[in-house]
């Protein structure tokens, strides 16, 4: 008997579980295609080999992008804009493009709330060309890749897990990351380039500036000897690693237990350690 009672226990429990689960997916979930009024709808994964493609209209106003979700984006320049976004067909009405003013949102977040795939998300593709760019924010796990743009200032942020792959001339760079992704930047030939990076991601740096300002915080990683910089300012706190190239002058700051390489044999050395960590000059 009391394994009876036990059994119509567990099921009462797991029929509650199923109702609340219910619940909270129909009240994240958009409504569905079609659907009146405000109801809600959920939408299960249902991966599908039928491909489609669809051109978003967008003005040449547009210089800053954010991308909000797991979008893998080749950006150009090029004197029309253009956006063409590729996936399942089925998929395709939940990838949102809105402009407003100069700035361009792309990802899964529709004006009636978050649009939530159960399951396994179809890869969205998404090719956009702009006459210029100043800023990109990104948050989420896409792959980026930004190449052919010129102009004063550039502004790189990505947060979370995606991978950033940049090659433009910027007189002023400045490129954060938050979280454990990847960037790679080819400055070519930059004045200025400041460079955050809090958590475990990697950020790896080549061509030339006058002045490389980097702080790092977490376990992350800066790979900066293949940028030629006059003048380096770095402050590390944590446990990550740094290795730079100083022509002229170095300043380092390192509190934790991370380590640093210094390339150039630069003339002007100064470094201030608390903690164990370790600063080499190469």
């Amino acid at each position: 008997m009391r394994t009876l009672i036990n059994v119509g226990l567990a099921l009462l429990a797991s029929a509650a579980v199923l109702v609340a689960i219910t619940y909270v997916t129909l009240r994240i979930n958009g409504p569905a295609p079609g659907a009146a009024g405000n109801g809600w709808t959920t939408t299960f994964s249902t991966r599908s080999e039928d491909q489609g493609s669809e051109a978003r209209t967008i003005t040449p106003e547009v210089v800053k992008l954010e991308l909000d979700g797991p979008v893998e984006l080749t950006l150009k320049q090029g004197p029309v804009p253009a956006l063409t976004v590729r996936t399942d067909k089925s998929w395709l009405q939940r990838v949102v493009s809105e402009q407003e003013g100069d700035r361009l949102r792309l990802g899964y977040r529709g004006r009636e709330g978050w649009h939530i795939y159960l399951g396994s998300t179809p890869t969205v593709r998404a090719e956009l060309v702009l006459p210029a760019l100043e800023e990109l924010v990104s948050k989420g796990s896409g792959d980026f890749d930004v190449s052919g743009f010129s102009g004063e200032r550039l502004n790189l942020v990505l947060k979370g897990s995606g991978d950033l792959s940049f090659n433009g001339q910027y007189r002023q760079i400045f490129a954060k990351l938050a979280g454990s992704g990847d960037m790679k930047l080819d400055a070519r030939d930059a004045e200025n380039l400041d460079v955050e990076l809090h958590g475990s991601g990697d950020i790896t740096t080549r061509g030339h500036s006058r002045t490389l300002k980097a702080e790092l915080k977490g376990s992350g990683s800066l790979h900066a000897q293949h940028l030629e910089a006059d003048a380096v300012e770095l402050a590390l706190s944590g446990s990550g690693d740094v290795t730079v190239y100083a022509r002229l002058s170095v300043d380092v700051r390192l509190n934790g237990s991370g380590s640093v390489d210094i390339y150039g044999d630069p003339a002007q050395r100064n470094s201030r350690v608390n903690g164990s960590g370790k600063v080499s000059w190469k």
